[in-house]
């Protein structure tokens, strides 16, 4: 089980490019839309 913890956002333009997830381990991990973007904040 996984829950949304942020949304990952392109750094120069703004644009939401995915999500960042947490499992029920602890881990995390990134559900990208589209391909994935090097230079990314997270809210």
């Amino acid at each position: 089980m996984a829950r949304a913890v942020g949304r990952v956002l392109d750094r120069k333009t703004g644009v939401l490019v995915g999500w960042l997830y947490q499992w029920n381990t602890g881990a995390f991990g990134f559900y990208w839309v589209g391909e994935p973007v090097e230079d990314y904040i997270v809210e």
